[in-house]
């Protein structure tokens, strides 16, 4: 059998066994595992960034309102979203627990309950 790692030859001990050793199996996932990360890291690190500013600008509140300019001031990427949720009879963007819904020149933050 070849290890899908080393691709090296080995003789299995067991009949699933697909690696010659338990760390050549980590290594194996772990490499897997980096490749997804590394092709999603361009969405998720500017939704990751949206949510620690909303977090921050949200800390204690439940709904505010916020001028666009100083949204995009803070680093905010209004290209990307988690979801979109019904409110008000349109759908809305949300970034994780937070919806925006646009106001003319403002966007009024709010927190979604669970």
């Amino acid at each position: 059998m070849i290890d899908p790692f080393s691709l090296q030859e080995f003789k299995p001990e067991r009949s699933n066994q697909r690696f010659s050793c338990p760390q050549n199996r980590v290594s194996f996932h772990n490499d897997k595992a980096k490749k997804i990360r590394l092709s999603k890291r361009f969405i998720d690190s500017k939704l990751h960034k949206n949510f620690i500013i909303l977090s921050e600008i949200m800390d204690g509140y439940d709904e505010r309102k916020f001028h666009r300019e100083f949204l995009l001031g803070k680093g905010f990427t209004f290209g990307v979203v988690t979801h979109f949720d019904l409110i008000d009879d349109s759908n809305r963007p949300c970034f994780y627990e937070f919806t925006m819904i646009p106001n003319g020149d403002s966007v009024v933050v709010k927190r979604l309950k669970g």
